[in-house]
């Protein structure tokens, strides 16, 4: 019942029917929260998180990224680390562009990342780039080559 509502919710996030997914999502996490922990939970999450910021609530969207990032280093899953971070750094380029480039940068650089969140990631960052400016994006992608999924992650939730 659970992967039922989460899939569900995906076709609802794909129709545009954010708040009908978010519903769908949620009843997920309900089914889930019995009896499941981990990856199950953590993916559930993001796909909330990206139907909450879709329909307009950034301040619950990061709470939820958040949430599941934890979920995702608990049970050291790169790809669903990877995969909330794309939805922090479409948060976040608005604020800070330079840190949403860079974030974006380490997920198109992990072999971790899926398709679809490196798919996600390239669009996020040709927009970043468009508002923002090469030059500035450049330092931000330096620093993030050095820096570890495992320590950016350490270093966002802390």
């Amino acid at each position: 019942m659970g992967t039922a509502q989460r899939y569900l919710g995906l076709a609802m996030l794909a129709d545009g029917q954010y708040d009908d997914a978010r519903d769908c999502f949620q009843k997920s996490l309900e089914v889930f929260g019995e009896y499941f922990e981990g990856w199950d939970i953590s993916i559930t999450l993001a796909y909330l998180a990206n139907a909450t910021l879709l329909s307009g609530d950034g301040v619950e969207a990061k709470a939820i990224y958040l949430d599941s990032m934890r979920h995702a280093r608990q049970i050291n899953s790169a790809p669903l680390m990877l995969m909330n971070l794309a939805g922090l750094a479409q948060l976040e380029s608005r604020l800070s562009p330079d840190l949403a480039a860079g974030w974006l940068t380490l997920v198109l650089s992990h072999p971790a990342a899926t398709r679809e969140t490196k798919d996600r990631a390239r669009q996020l960052l040709s927009e970043v780039e468009k508002r923002s400016g090469v030059e500035q994006i450049g330092v931000s992608r330096k620093k993030m080559s050095i820096q570890t999924l495992e320590e950016l992650v350490e270093t966002i939730l802390e």
